[in-house]
C-alpha cells in the first residue's frame, strides 16, 4: 500500500458533554485513546492529521502531527469530516473518531481495499443496520458537497452521504476480521468506559 496516497484523520472534537472531560486522554491498556488511535493509523499512512477543537489538552501527544481547528463553530460531527477533507494532502481521507479504543487495523484496511477496488466517493460501514460514518473513507472530491450541506444547515451526516456515490462495507464483510464488531464500540458515557475496562 502506498502510504503517500492516503491521509488519516482523527476527529478530536473537544470536551465531551456527556462524559465531562476529553475522552481522548482516557487510559486503556497502558496508553490513552489518542495514542492507541495514532499507533493504528501510523501503520497505514505517514500523514496523520487531527481535527477538532480544544487542542491544548492533547498537544503533549500530538507534537509530531498537524492539527487543524474546525472552520465552523458547530457541535456536529460533519464539521470534523469537513476539516479532515479540507486539510488533507491526498484524495483518500480515512476518518476515524477518537473514542474507539478497540478499533481494529484490519477493518481500516478493508475500507481502503474497497475504496481502491470500486469507483465511489466514499466507503461507509454498515453495522447492525446503521451507517458508521465516523469510521469511513472519503474522497476529497466530496468537500464541496459537504460545505454545501453545512451552508444549508443540513448537519446530519446521513443527508450528506445520500448526495454522494458511496459504497457500503457490509456487516458480513466486517465480521470476517472483527467478529464481535468491537471496532465500533464507542465510549460516550462513564458506564461505557467501565464496560470497556471489564472487557
Amino acid at each position: 500500500m502506498d502510504t503517500k496516497s492516503i491521509t488519516c484523520a482523527i476527529l478530536a472534537g473537544g470536551k465531551s458533554r456527556r462524559f465531562g472531560k476529553n475522552k481522548l486522554l482516557l487510559p486503556f491498556r497502558g496508553k490513552n485513546f489518542l495514542q492507541l488511535t495514532i499507533a493504528k493509523l501510523s501503520e497505514i499512512s505517514k500523514e496523520i492529521i487531527i481535527a477538532g477543537r480544544n487542542f491544548e489538552e492533547i498537544q503533549a501527544y500530538t507534537y509530531k502531527y498537524k492539527y487543524f481547528k474546525d472552520d465552523y463553530n458547530l457541535k456536529a460531527s460533519i464539521v470534523g469530516i469537513h476539516t479532515a477533507l479540507k486539510y488533507s494532502n491526498n484524495d483518500m481521507v480515512l476518518v476515524v473518531a477518537g473514542d474507539l479504543p478497540l478499533l481494529k487495523l484490519e477493518v481500516l484496511k478493508l475500507l481502503i481495499s474497497k475504496y481502491i477496488s470500486n469507483d465511489c466517493m466514499a466507503v461507509i460501514p454498515v453495522v447492525r443496520g446503521y451507517i458508521e460514518p465516523l469510521v469511513a473513507l472519503y474522497s476529497k472530491k466530496t468537500l464541496n458537497l459537504i460545505e454545501e450541506n453545512i451552508g444549508n444547515n443540513s448537519l446530519k451526516i446521513a443527508d450528506f452521504i445520500k448526495k454522494i456515490d458511496a459504497c457500503k462495507l457490509s456487516e458480513k464483510e466486517i465480521r470476517v476480521v472483527d467478529p464481535e464488531l468491537v471496532s465500533f464500540f464507542n465510549i460516550n458515557t462513564k458506564e461505557d468506559y467501565s464496560e470497556l475496562l471489564q472487557m
